[in-house]
């Protein structure tokens, strides 16, 4: 197994103490409170979101001139197009501009291409819309701001665009009303936010614009908010946390026929969901049919009001998840042979490119070999002669500014720092190759390649107790900018080790000693089941870990999540 780097954040302990007594909060949770930047007067606020996390919107460059123009619509019943993309954050965007309409009582219809179409407007779509549905306006969510010359197609046609976005933005903007964060003109403090965020701003400005309360919609858009935030990976910080914690408090008690019916099949509790729930249940559910099939029944799902059809699509949801789970496997065995090919030591930013892989699971198979491989990666299927995919990459490497540095070799590209789409003539994959890695080696060290873990805290075992447990749980909800908090728990003991039933995870019992007799503390090490036969009863161990509830069978117990271990006999296991 890979060598881990454990990386010690500063001991802040008697500060920590002194916040812990200030706040009324637990003196591990003050510690990570400080380690984390949040100082006493952002304590409440990041403990408790409201709405006051929140920006005015008037920040948002063009925002006034888009509400301005959907404003216009509304009142004189112009016909509407919305534009969304194949993704769970796009679906959640086009659901909150659809939601909005039907409640303005304005006449629209929703687009979504198909994955072979590829991401954003595309002349053919823009000019099949026009035909189709001879609407006045198109509203884009979730895409758009790369689009100027499909815009300008649009308006020589008469039809007015207005652009909703949250991608990085080019030297050129579209001349339309263009709202998204990234702009280089734009005072929006936050510049985090999802597509659906985005949307739901606007959404909000047009609705104070035309003096409407939304009401109880406003709930519902806060839970699509809350999805895609989490679903398209956007940092749990800022306001962010607002939408989170608010929309997962409100899913559980949703109004949402489609909701419901998704969290039924994927078996969740609406009364315990947490933002993992969402990461790993709800949104890849949504993502599944953009993938493999259409989005627009990931689309549907969110918008419909008849409760057998949302069943139907939940169902179909579902069965779309499991067909994409088997061809990700199979694409990622595929890719990993690709690698056994390369140098590691000389390739830092790795590409593989295969013919029929699924250009759907790409974005996927790309994240499972860059998280075990600690470096960028690129995962291209192969279409006669052209090459397209997605990237994925580390937080020490910026992928969007390493696709820029070989921009001359794309057709199209496009994302994120983490995440990133592109097309190129398969005659460039060589070129390709040698240019991204020489992009990503211009940004980073080796130090960079090794996987490091980031221990907030060290506590003794005795102290793993489920009041830390609970007391943690305040920091929530985890995710990307705020991830679960590890810990290093020192004197334990392996008391027993045993692989799972498919001999994939290991479980572990730790016990420990304690002035009042033996303790235990159970633990669980995903992906490490081949080390049972290593970790021998009575060894003394120190693991890097976060701390969680077990609560199997009603009952509530702390548990060890481990990421690594070390035996204090042997070093590192």
């Amino acid at each position: 197994m890979p060598q881990s780097h454990w990386q010690f954040a500063p001991s802040r302990r008697d500060e920590a103490r002194a916040l812990a007594q200030r706040l009324s909060v637990h003196p591990v949770v003050a510690h990570i409170l400080l380690n984390r930047g949040i100082a006493d007067e952002a304590v409440a606020e990041f403990l408790d979101p409201s709405l006051a996390s929140c920006h005015d919107a008037c920040l948002l460059r063009d925002i006034d001139r888009a509400a301005a123009r959907l404003a216009l619509a509304v009142e004189q019943g112009q016909k509407v197009v919305v534009y969304g993309d194949y993704d769970a954050d796009g679906c959640c965007a086009g659901a909150i501009m659809a939601r909005f309409l039907t409640f303005c009582e304005t006449p629209f219809e929703y687009y979504v291409p198909r994955r072979e179409e590829g991401y954003g407007l595309s002349l053919e779509a823009v000019i099949e819309i026009i035909t189709q549905h001879k609407p006045k306006l198109i509203v884009t969510v979730d895409c758009g701001i790369t689009a100027c010359g499909e815009i300008q197609a649009a308006l020589s046609f008469g039809v007015d665009v207005i652009v909703t976005d949250h991608h990085q933005v080019p030297e050129k903007l579209p001349t339309v009303p263009a709202v998204d964060p990234h702009r280089g003109d734009c005072g929006y403090p936050f510049k985090e936010l999802c597509g659906a965020a985005v949307a739901y701003k606007l959404c909000r400005q047009t609705a104070a614009l035309l003096g409407r309360e939304l009401g109880e919609l406003d709930h519902t858009l806060l839970e699509l908010v809350m999805i895609g935030t989490v679903a398209d990976v956007m940092p749990l910080i800022g306001e962010n946390r607002y939408y989170t914690k608010a929309g997962l408090k409100l899913l559980g008690q949703t109004r949402s026929i489609g909701l419901r019916a998704l969290l039924e099949v994927a078996r969740l509790d609406p009364q315990r969901l947490c933002s993992r729930d969402i990461a790993f249940g709800v949104g890849p559910r949504l993502n599944a049919a953009g993938r493999l099939e259409t989005a627009t029944m990931a689309y549907e799902l969110l918008v419909t009001t008849d409760r057998a059809r949302a069943y139907e699509l939940a169902e179909a949801l579902d069965r779309c998840n499991r067909e994409r789970q088997e061809i990700e496997q199979r694409t990622t065995d595929e890719a990993f042979e690709q690698v056994k090919e390369l140098s590691l030591h000389d390739t830092w930013g790795v590409v593989v490119a295969g013919s029929g892989w699924h250009e759907g699971v790409l974005g996927l198979v790309a994240g499972r070999l860059c998280r075990q491989l600690h470096r960028p990666v690129l995962a291209l299927t192969l279409n006669g002669e052209r090459a397209k995919g997605s990237g994925r990459s580390t937080p020490a490497v910026d992928l969007y500014a390493a696709l820029s540095a070989c921009a001359p070799l794309f057709e199209r590209f496009g994302g994120h720092p983490r995440a990133a789409g592109l097309s190129l003539a398969k005659e460039q994959l060589p070129a390709l190759r040698e240019q991204f890695n020489a992009a990503v080696r211009a940004q980073i060290t080796e130090d960079d390649l090794l996987p490091v873990i980031t221990i907030e805290c060290a506590v003794k075992a005795a102290a793993a107790d489920l009041r830390l447990a609970e007391a943690l749980e305040r920091l929530a909800p985890y995710g990307e900018g705020n991830p679960s908090p590890v810990l290093e728990v020192r004197g334990l003991r392996i008391g027993e080790a045993r692989a799972t039933r498919d001999g994939v995870h290991l479980q572990l019992r730790f016990v420990y000693d304690t002035p009042r007799g033996p303790g235990e503390l159970k633990g669980f090490w995903p992906r490490m089941g081949r080390l049972a036969e290593r970790l021998h009863r009575g060894a003394e161990a120190t693991v890097a870990a976060t701390l969680g509830i077990d609560t199997w069978q009603g009952n509530r117990r702390p548990q060890l999540l481990v990421e690594d271990l070390r035996l204090e006999a042997t070093g590192h296991s």
